[in-house]
């Protein structure tokens, strides 16, 4: 594991000399941290997912409490339908310093109930006795719980990825990453965005990438923006 990791971490610096250091156009946003929130990066991709019409879709991987949903949520036309996919059981193997099931939050999707504080208490009695999610107040989120492996052949047999805009990485592990861009990207020709959260994780989303545009000969993308520490990075698909 040690020596994959001094081999990604070479392999990372490689992609950041080749396809962020020269390319005056790709945008360097702060990194996150205590005192800085991702919306810097947030923004350009809202920004950039507007440009390509109304209508489409934007899925994110990794929901946890929804508080990125919410955002992209109130920051995008209403005619955008949105899907979010976590187990909300935490991370479902160790990562990096974190053991399974770190990271799991609230156990459903919050932030997505921030307009109704009265409903929360409601919401998290449902939940606990239940094991299950209630739907959402916004009428164009949708929220899929369960593991992807279980919840993606359905989603992708049910809608049509041609309308999809925007993917949001936000699990963090490979076992998440590398089957939904197999599952999903593998399949899509048309001009899309994608949004990474861990993209530095060198064992994990960045091997993810690297080995889904080698499998599938995906050469025409590009770093749109990244964070000073290239944790976060925006990428632009089939532009």
């Amino acid at each position: 594991m040690l020596i994959q990791k001094i081999a990604n971490t070479l392999s990372f610096e490689h992609f950041w000399k080749q396809e962020v250091a020269p390319n005056q156009n790709v945008l360097i946003v702060p990194s996150f941290s205590k005192s800085g929130s991702k919306h810097k990066i947030w923004d350009i991709a809202i920004e950039r997912v507007r440009c390509l019409g109304e209508g489409g879709k934007v899925l994110e991987f990794g929901t946890n409490n929804g508080g990125s949903l919410y955002y992209f949520w109130k920051n995008l036309p209403g005619s955008t339908e949105f899907h979010g996919f976590d187990c909300f059981e935490g991370i479902p193997e160790a990562w990096d310093k974190l053991p399974k099931g770190a990271i799991k939050g609230f156990g459903y999707p919050a932030e997505l109930w921030n307009d109704f504080p009265d409903q929360k208490v409601n919401v998290e009695e449902f939940v606990t006795r239940t094991g299950e999610i209630p739907p959402v107040p916004q009428e164009n989120i949708k929220i899929h719980k369960g593991l992807f492996c279980h919840t993606i052949p359905s989603f992708c047999v049910a809608e049509k990825l041609k309308d999809v805009q925007l993917l949001h990485f936000d699990a963090d592990i490979y076992m998440s990453t590398r089957p939904v861009l197999d599952a999903i990207c593998g399949q899509m020709r048309h001009h899309y965005y994608i949004l990474f959260d861990e993209l530095y994780s060198v064992n994990h989303e960045f091997k993810a990438w690297m080995e889904f545009i080698d499998l599938f000969h995906i050469t025409r993308w590009r770093v749109v923006a990244i964070s000073e520490d290239g944790v976060q990075a925006l990428f632009e698909i089939n532009y």
